[in-house]
């Protein structure tokens, strides 16, 4: 065998390992068998062991979702006791959950898992029914589940106390059983004379006091068989790191830029083959574009779900009664977005139940229902997604929000602020009418970080309320965060990126098309709607654009729907752009969503149109308002 064959090396080193061993021991001893026999085992543990840490985090993150699950089933399970499918949803993601944490070595997991198991085993027998006093165990129990596993993330080696979490079940179980047990008021008639009544010094009696929770009767739920999902049901998927995802994206972005830049000097190749090819590259680029942007995009339904729960213990707290409506639940956002909009979330739902829906008392005095109404809803309209938070309660009391606002010094007693600006106020710091501090809110703490959070991604929030009738925040925010397609135009002697999705129409006005009011400018008629004008270069300062009629007019919308026409020297082209971050001296300037490098090279600003004639119709509503004082 040659020193060049594919087998030299291995046996070389097995000869090399050989006569290692035999200098250590020149003869197999009981020593030397007994160390090569543990240095095997510790092989096979360090094996073992890797393996075994890789199955717990591997369940780690699949119980997240399986108890996602489970708590929206229990709320399902609360508002539809009879239904038995619910039931049997809930006792499989039981199931499922107990097994995966006694494959994978929880024993505590698995051993509260066991019991919550049995607990629904007697609901799906009738032997227990569903009340809220159950539900409400049910939704304890699934809450420390989570805490066991978030701490079992951080450390897969610590235990947790269970016993008295067990105990609790166990009780409740009694409790039910012994409610059922009890004769009702026609079995001891019927039974009267028969026998004595049972003396209430039973020991069985003596747990429970006279305030303890009363359950309504509910019918008893037969157990149903399971259903078999077909295989080819499920969908297939894969779990990616996050990080490895946003390196793709990166890299398309790159791609994009690449392939723009090539684009551009097509017609100045000679060849057909190559104009073709580089035709092609366009279009597989725009389908890896598209793919890795769908990557990153999750559907906002569990968050949504995730309010029911926030909306049933904010209002069993505040004793109300409280309906959440959601739509849009399949509506997609990208991941890092949706994580950081979930505080925010969370404050404004409690908001709407705590300062805007009244008490059962207040509403039927006010000629309303008795239970309140939050509706949580997502859409996208044009470039934006839209996230609103409805409620059907009192409404902001703007006199009592200025007042406040007086009294600490956030707004003078000489100024006279617009109503979006009052409203603007419940976003500063330690800002709160509350005059008293409860669980939930009082102290001025939340909304402010609501504001800081949608800012972090680029997005606004607005309000609008009416006295009596309720009160809408509305978040607005970028559909994308990396890539877009762009039309490029020019104003003031600068290229700016304008989003395609941000633009209606655009068009040359015509003078007869133009009307101009004293004191508020240039309005352009357009199939019998009057739309407000503004210059792209008034808003930024710079150089004077040419006349209205050789200029051209972007025709855009607001995030509430008011068109209007924004007024630029030229467009340039379209084409696809890789979203870069902005430097820290440009971050918080309102209507800038980003930077761009063109297929030239040059680099381009981001422009949100909407933000900006919002921001420049404010100044001109508060410069009016100086003036006129």
């Amino acid at each position: 065998m040659t020193p060049k064959s594919p087998l030299f090396l291995p046996i070389l080193f097995a000869k090399s390992y050989v006569f290692h061993i035999t200098q250590v021991c020149s003869f197999p001893s009981e020593e030397s068998t007994q160390l090569l026999k543990h240095r095997v085992v510790s092989l096979e543990s360090a094996r073992m062991s890797d393996f075994e840490t890789q199955l717990k985090l591997t369940f780690l993150e699949e119980a997240q979702e399986l108890l996602e699950g489970c708590e929206q089933s229990f709320m399902d399970l609360e508002s539809e006791s009879c239904n038995k499918s619910v039931l049997t949803k809930i006792f499989r993601l039981a199931h499922s959950f107990k097994g995966s944490a006694g494959a994978a070595g929880f024993e505590d997991l698995m051993h509260l898992a066991h019991h919550l198991e049995s607990l629904l085993v007697k609901l799906t027998e009738g032997k227990l029914t569903v009340s809220p006093h159950i539900v409400s165990l049910l939704l304890r129990s699934n809450d420390q589940l989570r805490r066991m596993v978030s701490e079992l993330r951080n450390d897969v080696t610590c235990r947790i106390p269970i016993q008295c979490w067990i105990d609790e079940i166990q009780m409740a179980e009694e409790y039910q059983e012994l409610i059922n047990s009890t004769p009702t008021e026609s079995e001891k008639e019927a039974a009267a004379g028969a026998n004595e009544p049972a003396s209430l010094s039973h020991p069985g009696f003596e747990i429970f006091s006279d305030d303890s929770p009363t359950f309504s009767p509910k019918l008893a739920i037969a157990p149903t068989p399971a259903e078999k999902i077909p295989v080819h049901a499920a969908e297939e998927s894969i779990r990616v790191n996050l990080r490895r995802i946003d390196s793709l994206v990166n890299d398309v972005g790159e791609l994009v830029i690449l392939q723009t830049t090539l684009y551009q000097y097509r017609t100045s190749i000679e060849s057909p083959f190559i104009q073709k090819t580089i035709a092609h590259l366009e279009k597989i680029t725009r389908q890896i574009q598209d793919t890795a942007m769908g990557l990153r995009l999750v559907s906002i339904k569990p968050t949504f779900q995730k309010m029911q729960r926030i909306v049933r213990d904010s209002a069993q707290a505040l004793d109300k009664k409280i309906i959440l409506e959601t739509h849009g639940e399949e509506t997609e956002i990208d991941k890092t977005v949706l994580d950081i909009l979930a505080d925010p979330l969370v404050h404004l739902i409690r908001n709407a139940v705590d300062h805007g829906i009244e008490t059962c008392e207040d509403r039927i005095a006010a000629g309303k229902k008795p239970e309140g109404l939050v509706v949580l809803n997502a859409f996208n309209q044009g470039d934006k997604l839209i996230i609103e938070i409805r409620d059907d309660g009192k409404g902001l009391d703007t006199v009592k929000l200025l007042a406040k606002a007086r009294a600490i010094g956030l707004v003078s007693a000489t100024a006279n602020p617009s109503l979006h600006e009052i409203y603007q106020l419940i976003f500063a710091s330690g800002f709160s009418t509350k005059d008293a501090v409860t669980s939930l809110s009082g102290r001025g703490v939340g909304m402010d970080v609501v504001k800081t959070h949608i800012e972090q991604v680029k997005g606004t929030i607005d309000i609008q309320s009416e006295v009596g009738k309720g009160t809408t925040f509305r978040i607005i925010l970028p559909l994308s965060m990396a890539l877009i397609d762009g039309m490029i135009v020019r104003a003031g002697g600068q290229r700016y990126v304008i989003p395609i999705t941000a633009v209606v129409e655009s068009l040359q006005p015509r003078e007869e098309n133009l009307d101009f009011v004293t004191g508020r400018g240039y309005y352009l008629n357009l199939r019998g709607k009057t739309l407000p004008v503004y210059r792209l270069t008034e808003m930024f300062k710079s150089a004077e654009g040419p006349e209205l009629t050789q200029s051209i007019a972007i025709v855009g919308q607001t995030a509430h729907g008011e068109s209007f026409a924004l007024i630029v020297e030229d467009i340039i082209g379209q084409q696809q752009i890789v979203v870069k971050a902005l430097g820290p001296e440009l971050q918080n300037v309102a209507g800038l969503t980003g930077a761009a490098i063109l297929g030239d090279g040059r680099a381009a600003l981001i422009l949100d149109i909407a933000e900006l004639v919002q921001g420049a119709a404010r100044s001109h509503t508060s410069a009016t308002r100086r003036l006129a004082s």
